[in-house]
């Protein structure tokens, strides 16, 4: 395995986990607020293995043709999108990136390139 390898997975892995944090507290946190502070409940009363932050972060980045609210038993991609402010749609894009692209280096370096 080489260096440049590891320094690749390490670096997205950090701005993986950055990001994973600045979206759960800063947007999925606002959101949840706001809804409790109008009388509205959160939209996942639970969470499975984390798969309540990827269902904000779709509802966020992607519109409604791309992800309608029927797809996702979680939540309301509707109103979570209702309650959502362009910044949020950025740190969602980028939440999105880093961890879908750690996951398919590390895929790709397990089965495909053998390391």
């Amino acid at each position: 395995m080489s260096v440049g390898f590891l320094l690749l997975v390490s670096a997205l892995f950090v701005l993986s986990a950055c990001a994973w944090i600045a979206f759960g507290r800063l947007t999925m946190g606002r959101i949840e607020k706001q809804l409790k502070s109008e009388g509205i409940p959160r939209p996942a009363s639970w969470d499975i293995f984390g798969y309540r932050i990827f269902s904000y972060a779709w509802a966020v980045v992607f519109p409604e043709e791309r992800w309608k609210a029927s797809k996702d038993f979680l939540l309301d991609a509707n109103l979570i999108r209702r309650y959502a402010r362009p910044v949020d749609r950025v740190l969602g894009i980028l939440f999105i990136a880093t961890t879908h692209s750690g996951a398919l280096i590390v895929f790709l370096s397990i089965y495909i390139l053998d390391i």
